[in-house]
């Protein structure tokens, strides 16, 4: 087998795993983009534990049988990038941060992807990156359950305060 060879298979392999264990997989063109372009992607997708791959199609092809992305595999045509996350919480950060770069780099075009098991496309990427992310929504939920506890708290307080007003003004006549 010649060296070329075993270093595409083991480049299928790879892929192979990065697809199985990716939580979420979005593929773009960038053609046209600067290495500097991509370097600050990669930097960017960095806080949502983004990797950013660029392989040749046959390959990703290769590797993308028999996983549960199988299904975006027509979006494999022209030059492709693969962008993914193993992280939970990426699910909305990351196509956030390709759908921010893409407005400030024409050049990155998202086609769609793929997330448990079904394919997304571009739309539905771009959906995603609408969405709040899982903190915030924790976020809201906490502050809508607290809500009412301290409405009743205020309610609940406000007779005692009105007493406690009441004889004070009493207490302040009487002295005078």
């Amino acid at each position: 087998m010649s060296a070329q060879r075993q270093l595409k298979e083991e480049k299928v392999a790879q892929l192979q795993e990065t697809f199985t264990s990716a939580r979420i997989v979005v593929v773009a063109h960038y053609a046209g983009s600067s290495v500097k372009a991509l370097s600050e992607l990669r930097e960017a997708l960095a806080s949502t534990q983004g990797k950013l791959q660029i392989t040749k199609n046959k390959l990703a092809l290769r590797a993308i049988e028999g996983t549960d992305v199988a299904a975006m595999k027509d979006l494999f045509t022209g030059p492709t990038a693969i962008v993914t996350s193993s992280d939970e919480d990426a699910v909305t950060a990351l196509p956030k941060v390709l759908v921010d770069f893409g407005k400030k780099h024409e050049n990155i075009k998202l086609l769609g992807g793929a997330m448990d098991g079904a394919k997304l496309e571009e739309s539905e990427v771009r959906n995603l990156a609408s969405l709040p992310s899982k903190n915030d929504l924790r976020a809201k939920l906490i502050g809508l359950i607290t809500q009412p506890a301290s409405k009743i708290i205020t309610i609940l307080n406000q007779p005692s305060s009105k007493i406690a007003r009441v004889l004070n003004a009493r207490v302040a006549a009487e002295e005078k």
